[in-house]
């Protein structure tokens, strides 16, 4: 046999072997991308009730785990922070109930003052 038809011809093998690797590659994700996608309807189907009532209610939704389950957040707690007077206490050393929080040691921040998520503080 003539040496550069073998290697011609490995080198042929191995590229149709690639080809095919490819192929399997994206067949996989191409399945893997259903499957996903099937997992997230039925998640919605399932939780769609709660996630209307979370809509009306002006709450996040965060999809977990695939669509199986979420996580669900008041964006009013973005408007509440540690009273500085008191250190979140709720009172001063001496037992007496702060007056800037009455005695809860949490704010409410004025809706100006917050920034977007990801923005950081001015």
């Amino acid at each position: 046999m003539n040496p550069s038809k073998t290697a011609a011809t490995d080198h042929h093998m191995q590229q149709d072997q690639h080809a095919a690797d490819e192929l399997q590659v994206i067949g996989s994700r191409t399945l893997r991308d259903l499957l996903l996608r099937g997992i997230s309807v039925i998640g919605g189907k399932i939780f769609l009730a709660d996630d209307c009532r979370a809509r009306k209610q002006g709450w996040q939704i965060i999809p977990r785990h695939g669509g199986f389950s979420r996580t669900y957040r008041d964006p009013r707690f973005d408007l509440l922070a540690a009273c500085t007077k008191c250190n979140g206490r709720g009172q001063n050393p001496h037992g007496i109930t702060c007056p800037d929080c009455h005695g809860i040691g949490r704010v409410f921040l004025a809706p100006d003052i917050i920034s977007e998520p990801g923005q950081g503080q001015s």
